[in-house]
């Protein structure tokens, strides 16, 4: 691959590479093409199949035992295609809970957080109880945060060109 910059001949590897364009600090994509030029030091990234990758993205957020934390809340609203008041009124909601969620001023209720999962759920067309049934057993209040790993299987999935029969 030839630099964008320079245009010398870069060094193509496969890495986990912290996937900060999705606006979560804690995405990680494993095996993705990372291309470095020695000369300019300029970097391209490969994230395959983009619109595919961000929902996967959207799952393992609802997947998350702990209570939605304000860049999860954002993401899911970007995600599902909805402004803040569009989302306000799917939840019957007025907008200033929503920024005040996406700000980290107010953090969401129970309720509130299962009530986006299911919206999240029904606009991706994702089953709520294949994808979120244990979060009614137990609190979220109690749980750890953890990063989310999107593993190379899957990515490879997204780079081959699926086949509808």
């Amino acid at each position: 691959m030839k630099c964008f910059q320079c245009n010398a001949e870069m060094n193509c590897n496969r890495e986990t590479y912290r996937y900060q364009e999705s606006g979560i600090d804690n995405v990680f994509l494993e095996g993705v093409g990372i291309c470095r030029c020695d000369l300019c030091g300029e970097e391209a990234v490969k994230i395959p199949a983009v619109v595919e990758l961000n929902d996967l993205i959207g799952k393992a957020i609802i997947q998350k035992r702990a209570l939605l934390n304000k860049s999860e809340i954002k993401y899911l609203r970007k995600n599902m295609g909805f402004t803040g008041k569009a989302l306000a009124d799917a939840m019957h909601l007025d907008n200033a809970t929503i920024s005040r969620w996406q700000s980290g001023k107010q953090i969401i209720s129970e309720s509130h957080d299962i009530l986006l999962r299911l919206i999240y759920c029904g606009i991706k067309g994702v089953s709520a109880k294949d994808q979120i049934e244990e979060h009614f057993k137990h609190s979220f209040l109690d749980c750890e945060v953890e990063p989310f790993v999107i593993p190379n299987d899957e990515l490879d999935k997204l780079r081959e060109p699926s086949v509808t029969i």
